[in-house]
């Protein structure tokens, strides 16, 4: 539902679960879950990881504060190594809004090139 801009094709959540498996079947409802399963795994060894390096160091005195930066610092660097994949992962979630956003985005680049915007 978020890929809509202008022209809705699902009016609510329940419409969309609805109409979704009368239009393109069952399987449909599980479009992009191979790459968000495939993203779980090393992202959560990536951060159990780098936190288990982190907690080796225990440079801070306060283990309470320790943890909290150990924590932080591992989470970050495994969000920036997998948000490319993230990036997939969403763009393959959103694919069947293809002919609602070209449409979309060809109307908003024409107005904005007159408009002088872009």
């Amino acid at each position: 539902m978020v890929a809509q801009v202008d022209k809705k094709v699902y009016r609510s959540m329940f419409h969309a679960l609805r109409l979704i498996p009368q239009q393109e079947g069952i399987l449909a409802m599980y479009k992009g879950l191979i790459p968000a399963l495939v993203s779980v795994f090393p992202g959560g060894a990536l951060q159990f990881g780098i936190y288990g390096w982190l907690t080796s160091f225990a440079i801070l005195k306060v283990p309470a504060l320790a943890t909290m930066m150990n924590g932080m610092i591992a989470g970050t660097v495994a969000k920036v190594v997998l948000l490319p994949m993230d990036l997939v992962k969403k763009r393959l979630q959103v694919q069947g809004f293809e002919s609602v956003r070209i449409g979309q985005h060809t109307c908003n680049l024409n107005r904005s090139v007159r408009l002088g915007t872009f």
